[in-house]
């Protein structure tokens, strides 16, 4: 990966409130801080999240089209990407932050691999690795619901 040469750090976010253009996007249940995988303070390594959806592949996001959400940059490849972002981010965010899905099912925050990628039932999912990966799409239903168990105390 490109951002190998970056600092991997998690960025911890949360509040009761967040704001984000001009609007507040409520969190039931308090103050619970959310982690990103974001080396460098870059989500993804700079990779677009809303071109998962639009275009179903990996494409990298422009410094010129970068938005700051919840203390994390997230870049996108044009000014239309980063509105429909801006205007539904929690839509395109990764899930578990953009840790690897599958380490996440086994109790582990691994970094997640922008290229190794799957979109189930609307949300956008990584892996740390393409065999990782290849594990995972065995039976994305049981590593997702392991993972959303183990995320609440992994968080």
């Amino acid at each position: 990966m490109s951002g190998a040469s970056l600092p991997r750090r998690s960025v911890l976010v949360g509040c009761s409130v967040l704001l984000v253009t001009g609007f507040a996007l409520g969190h039931g249940g308090g103050a619970a801080a959310e982690m990103v995988d974001a080396p460098g303070g870059l989500a993804l390594g700079g990779y677009d999240v809303v071109a998962y959806f639009t275009d179903d592949k990996p494409v990298r996001g422009l410094a010129e089209f970068a938005s700051v959400f919840q203390s994390v940059t997230y870049r996108f490849r044009s000014a239309a990407n980063r509105d429909r972002f801006l205007a539904d981010p929690l839509r395109y965010l990764p899930a578990y932050g953009g840790y690897s899905a599958y380490g996440v099912a086994n109790g582990v925050l691994a970094p997640g691999d922008p290229e190794q990628f799957a979109i189930v039932e609307g949300r956008l999912y990584v892996n740390f690795s393409k065999s990782v990966h290849s594990q995972w799409l065995r039976d994305p239903a049981f590593y997702i619901a392991r993972a959303d168990q183990n995320w609440l105390t992994l968080r």
